[in-house]
């Protein structure tokens, strides 16, 4: 892996953006039981956190240097002036890769974001799963390694700072946009239920019925066919016995080794 220009692939208003985004769809796609589990708030206050931005923090207290003897081609001497070869290309010297590790905790992507405040100069460094690598290729001693990568820690701390309000602000707007939709969801169920209660009938969960096989309708081998699942018991119940009687009944039947067709399974 080479080092890569840090927090330029993504804006972070577009960031932002992509994960209210994220989050309304989550909301539209929940089930009551989700909606039920919690009050609205708390509810908000957890898709907040998920679909927030979990800013990287530099664990620099855990970092540690690896180092590994490498040819580098040389063009110009320490002092700017050129190197010459007879053939005409670069001299090959002998020279040493040094590598600082600092492992993070917090969401490796946002590293590849651009935050509001930024720079012409990004931060350079390799970009791993739980760490950031910081390279230097050395071949004229001395070379001070802990100042070069003291100052590029500084620089990419500073990105990550810039990060922070944005975070922050999401978070505060993620929980503004969800709690109307979880309200607006819980009423849509609402009114579902208020619509089956008014039926005077027994209500009974869909059974599935046998599914068209073009393979079958043309006549088609075994091979184009898949043997059907067999059950050893089909529970139909009704809405208000589900969780009294019919989830229990499904539980103590299967546990006993039959085959239960119930429809939570």
């Amino acid at each position: 892996m080479t080092s890569q220009a840090l927090f330029m692939k993504a804006n972070i208003f577009a960031v932002m953006e992509h994960r209210k985004s994220q989050l309304k769809k989550a909301v539209n796609e929940m089930q009551q039981a989700t909606l039920d589990g919690d009050s609205e708030d708390a509810l908000a206050e957890r898709l907040a956190q998920d679909y927030g931005l979990d800013v990287p923090v530099l664990d620099e207290s855990g970092k540690y240097a690896m180092h590994e003897e490498v040819d580098v081609a040389v063009q110009y001497n320490r002092d700017g002036t050129p190197v010459f070869n007879i053939s005409g290309g670069p001299v090959i010297r002998h020279g040493l890769k040094i590598t600082i590790v600092v492992p993070f905790k917090g969401d490796a992507a946002l590293f590849n974001v651009q935050p509001t405040s930024f720079d012409s100069n990004p931060p350079m460094a390799e970009l791993h799963s739980g760490d950031i690598r910081l390279v230097y290729t050395v071949v004229d001693p001395p070379f001070d390694a802990d100042g070069a990568s003291a100052r590029a820690l500084s620089q990419i701390n500073r990105y990550l700072g810039n990060l922070r309000p944005s975070a922050e602000q999401l978070e505060t707007e993620l929980k503004r946009i969800a709690v109307p939709l979880i309200r607006r969801k819980k009423l849509e169920f609402a009114g579902h239920a208020q619509i089956l209660s008014s039926l005077k009938i027994p209500i009974r969960n869909p059974v599935p019925g046998p599914q068209y096989s073009p393979a079958a309708h043309r006549g088609g081998g075994a091979s184009e066919t898949r043997e059907p699942v067999k059950w050893d018991v089909f529970i139909s119940h009704a809405s208000e016995d589900k969780e009294a009687i019919a989830r229990p009944l499904a539980d103590a039947l299967q546990e006993k080794g039959l085959r239960v067709w119930y429809d939570d399974f």
